[in-house]
């Protein structure tokens, strides 16, 4: 109808639009993460590693996330430590691996009124050299006993299943997979806050 021109209502056709646009974005997140999927079981994914700064691939995720963040009325904060240490990685996948960690944020953190992404240098572990890249919300938090699983293939919690949200099971499985392939671990923390709210998830490289 857009096409033809049959939709006289400029506030309409932007609603359309917008739906178009959000739908294709779900829709190329979800065929990355199953062609890397298959690729990761086959054993042939494989990486473009590159030597520098994390940065941009990080800012590539945040960008392709907003509109739906926006959709959803939820604010996406960003802050990015100075002087940063390059560190071997593959843009594409740390893109996909950060993008599927703030898609999980705005699917089930409901209450929360953003997200925040930070990326700063880590002492943990060692000296100097690494990078930690966190993604925390406010929402209602993981429960204990699923953590251990949740990064597992398939796994969906309870509440996801109760409120009958979208998802496949796949999106953490790929994260784990792609972040422990460079050499780095991504850990889970939640609650943050005493009233039992609040998750994050920290990536290492």
């Amino acid at each position: 109808m857009l096409a033809l021109g049959k939709i006289s209502d400029p506030e309409k056709a932007r609603r359309y639009l917008e739906t178009i646009s959000r739908e294709g974005e779900r829709l190329t997140t979800l065929i990355d993460n199953v062609l890397d999927f298959a690729r990761m079981e086959r054993g042939k994914l494989a990486y473009k590693m590159e030597e520098g700064d994390i940065t941009p691939a990080v800012m590539s995720a945040v960008d392709l996330a907003r509109f739906k963040f926006e959709q959803q009325h939820m604010g996406l904060e960003v802050h990015v430590g100075d002087a940063l240490p390059a560190v071997p990685h593959d843009p594409h996948a740390i893109t996909l691996a950060v993008l599927n960690l703030l898609d999980n944020a705005v699917t089930y953190a409901e209450g929360s009124d953003k997200v925040a992404v930070t990326v700063t240098e880590s002492r943990n572990g060692g000296p100097g050299g690494r990078v930690a890249i966190s993604v925390r919300d406010w929402g209602p938090g993981v429960p204990k006993g699923e953590q251990r699983q949740i990064f597992e293939r398939f796994f969906r919690g309870e509440k996801a299943r109760e409120r009958h949200k979208r998802g496949t099971g796949i999106g953490l499985t790929l994260v784990k997979s792609i972040i422990e392939s460079h050499g780095g671990r991504v850990q889970i923390r939640s609650p943050l806050e005493t009233s039992g709210r609040g998750t994050e998830f920290l990536i290492t490289l």
